[in-house]
């Protein structure tokens, strides 16, 4: 093995740990340092003593570390860091199949000086820079919603990706065996390319079904919520034939006692009877009666639920909606993710607090829709700077995840902004919604 090979191995070892360590979804620093230190110097050692014998052992080390990351992120690191290690043998298969088009054996090319340079130059840019992206749009999608691959389809993407990682090694072994002729690295290039463009098409068509199933599943809870919100408006109507009926026998008895001048029985009628009458049109129904001027349903439905949820409670709840909202200039899941996270703290809070008030007030203000939420609440356990950090709570034994996840949402869209305010045990929230976008 000449110098440039060894050195251009070292190189390939760190791309390696720096196409791994970005494609993972979310690790902490500590393991990410130990990673970097491990991938580098395993890499390296066991390459020089039992070259591709080594793999094995060298794959198992990166997933015994990532096991010890974050349990919800577990599978998804460990999938990522073996997508990591694929692509980067691709990236090499790739370059070593160029050389070999140009005539250049795997013997010659280990003791050349500066065709190791060239599969480097060549596998730079395969490597490092999709990793980076792919990176960048998983670690968004993930923090925009934890939970939109299902998990047992993540479990089963997990093993359909360390299955391929084996035939990976299989393959490897068996080429190094043979001392990688062309036709086996032609083979194996043409073995590799074809499993990474299946899978990816596979991959991509999964993501869109989850989606869409996710979108669907969505839909038919607003649906479902909208349903209850129809029938309880035809109760509502119902209740007033009924009221306006009643009302009208009452006013009818009224009358008489009016002709009959018998001003004490009238007195106590009106009293005992009409007063009682008129609470009839106040109460749940005019609350939620509120809700017409919503005409996105996912929106509607996730604000039934909390609303009912509030009634239920016995909060005294104010909701006011000035304008009719028809459409909303952001992805409607990730709304009603936002809003139930902001609604379910303000109804905890709510209820833990002496005055019990709770208060929703949604309006278009400049071509911006607002939602205005604000709830009376104990003091807070925690500064409000450190609320939207991951793993504070302002709730005894919760995970803390609820806040730190709605400022994920947050800054995935551009177009969305956040006011946060607490004085005098009163908790304000403003979310202002301009017309824009998520990236």
């Amino acid at each position: 093995m000449s110098l440039s090979m060894f050195v251009t191995n070292i190189i390939a070892i760190i791309m390696m740990a720096y196409s791994i360590i970005q494609l993972l979804p979310r690790v902490s620093r500590r393991l990410r340092i130990v990673l970097w230190l491990y991938i580098p110097l395993a890499g390296s050692v066991t390459g020089i003593l039992f070259s591709f014998f080594s793999t094995p052992f060298f794959l198992l080390g990166i997933l015994l570390i990532l096991f010890f990351s974050e349990r919800s992120f577990r599978i998804w690191n460990m999938s990522a860091a073996l997508l990591g290690w694929m692509w980067c043998v691709l990236s090499s298969y790739i370059g070593s199949f160029l050389v070999s088009l140009m005539g250049y054996r795997y013997e010659q090319t280990q003791a050349s000086n500066w065709q190791p340079w060239l599969l480097i130059a060549i596998a730079l840019p395969f490597t490092c820079i999709p990793s980076a992206l792919a990176g960048k749009w998983l670690r968004r999608k993930l923090h925009a919603n934890p939970d939109f691959v299902p998990l047992p389809v993540l479990r089963l993407f997990f093993a359909d990706v360390a299955v391929c990682a084996g035939i990976f090694l299989l393959n490897i072994i068996y080429g190094y065996t043979l001392g990688f002729p062309p036709t086996v690295l032609i083979l194996s290039f043409l073995l590799f390319s074809a499993f990474a463009f299946v899978h990816l098409f596979l991959y991509r068509n999964l993501y869109r079904t989850t989606q869409e199933n996710q979108r669907l599943a969505l839909q038919a809870q607003a649906r479902q919520s909208l349903t209850e919100y129809t029938r309880r408006l035809e109760c509502h109507y119902q209740e007033m034939r009924r009221f306006r009926h009643d009302y009208m026998n009452l006013l009818s008895t009224l009358s008489g006692y009016i002709q009959a001048r018998d001003w004490e029985l009238l007195e106590h009628f009106f009293q005992t009877n009409l007063m009682g009458a008129g609470h009839s049109l106040s109460g749940k129904d005019a609350q939620i009666g509120r809700l017409s001027l919503i005409k996105v349903l996912e929106i509607k439905g996730i604000l039934y639920v909390k609303i009912v949820e509030a009634l239920n409670d016995g909060l005294f709840l104010t909701l006011e909606i000035t304008d009719e909202i028809s459409c909303i200039d952001m992805d409607p899941m990730s709304l009603s993710r936002l809003l139930g996270i902001y609604l379910d703290n303000a109804l905890e809070a709510a209820r833990a607090s002496r005055e019990k008030e709770l208060k929703l007030i949604i309006y278009q203000k400049n071509d911006c829709i607002v939602f205005h939420i604000e709830n009376t609440t104990p003091p807070l356990p925690a500064p409000l700077s450190q609320l939207s950090r991951e793993g504070v709570s302002g709730k005894e034994n919760h995970s803390g995840l609820g806040l730190y996840t709605a400022r994920q949402i947050i800054d995935s869209c551009q177009n969305l902004s956040v006011s946060t305010e607490y004085r005098d045990h009163l908790f304000q929230q403003i979310l202002t919604i301009s017309h824009g976008g998520c990236k």
